[in-house]
């Protein structure tokens, strides 16, 4: 029986509740997994992908925690298969999380399909081949653990926005869900580059060696790789000024010179970009950013002090949306 949408979903819900005894494959577990099977079913067998980063691997370790649940992992596997004590479903579903590294209310909107299977033939081969399935598949252990929560950590920071072109801080404050683990800072500065440290980034961007929108920080090192900048100058007057969005590279790139005393410096490098994952500062975002721009520099929050400092985006959700300043 072909199952579309909410009939899929339900029909897995159903299956799981049923079932005393419950084996699956399923490539990609999330956050819910665990309460959605620990209250339905006794126990089972589950096999996973854990390490190509589209599983949380809390949802493992809460999983493995109850005692109810064998857990193996295949690195290969991309199915989505529930078997229950009168029948199995063959479906697009995974618990709670895709291959896109998407949970909970990131999935809204997202079309789900699957196919319910009751003939006793077709369900002799589904069992053949998850016993074959188990069976070549490996018991997770502590390590594999913390290598999948590395990958997970990566995978969370690109994976991709569902609805694109929307205004940064309206998605910060409607769904901030979407912007977990994303890796996104505001960066406050309160001084201009170095005139050596201006001609040093000419230099690097005539080269074109790291891109054509490639711009830097000057001693800035500690700040974040793999993540988005929200960048902005607060001045010692109430003056404001936003440069834009900026991505640093997985791993940070250092260029060092010399200024002019004859001391090393380093330039931090990083690219300008028009949006993040297809969230966009739209000038709404720009206008609350400047209203709100000296109390966040000011703020306990974040990492550095009154001189400029970095923020994570969700930790500045309260100063942003507060009415008045605290």
């Amino acid at each position: 029986m072909f199952l579309p949408g909410d009939d899929n979903t339900n029909a897995i819900r159903h299956l799981i509740s049923s079932s005393k005894n419950l084996d699956c494959a399923v490539a990609f577990l999330g956050q819910k997994a665990e309460r959605l099977l620990s209250e339905t079913t006794s126990g089972g067998r589950i096999v996973c992908n854990l390490g190509s980063g589209g599983t949380n691997p809390n949802a493992i370790k809460q999983l493995l925690a109850t005692g109810a649940f064998d857990i193996r992992n295949h690195p290969s596997l991309h199915a989505k298969v529930y078997i229950g004590q009168n029948g199995a479903i063959v479906s697009s579903a995974n618990l709670s999380a895709n291959g896109l590294g998407l949970e909970a209310e990131e999935l809204t909107g997202w079309i789900e399909a699957g196919y319910k299977v009751t003939s006793q033939q077709e369900l002799q081969s589904i069992h053949k081949w998850f016993s074959e399935l188990w069976i070549n598949s490996t018991e997770i252990t502590n390590e594999d653990i913390r290598v999948a929560m590395e990958a997970w950590k990566k995978r969370q920071i690109v994976r991709p926005a569902t609805h694109s072109h929307e205004s940064l801080l309206q998605v910060l404050r409607e769904n901030p869900g979407a912007l977990q683990n994303r890796n996104i800072y505001m960066v406050i500065s309160t001084d201009s580059m170095s005139e050596e440290a201006v001609q040093t980034l000419k230099n690097i961007k005539k080269k074109k060696k790291y891109g054509i929108n490639v711009d830097a920080y000057e001693n800035w090192a500690e700040l974040p790789e793999n993540s988005c900048f929200i960048d902005f100058y607060v001045g010692p007057r109430g003056g404001f000024r936003y440069y834009g969005l900026f991505k640093s590279p997985e791993k940070r790139i250092l260029i060092s010179f010399d200024n002019e005393d004859g001391e090393e410096e380093t330039l931090y490098l990083c690219n300008k970009q028009e949006n993040f994952i297809g969230y966009m500062m739209s000038e709404e975002d720009i206008a609350l950013l400047k209203s709100k721009a000296a109390e966040l520099l000011k703020s306990n929050i974040g990492v550095g002090d009154a001189n400029g400092k970095y923020i994570p985006l969700i930790d500045a959700r309260k100063i942003l949306f507060s009415e008045s300043p605290s």
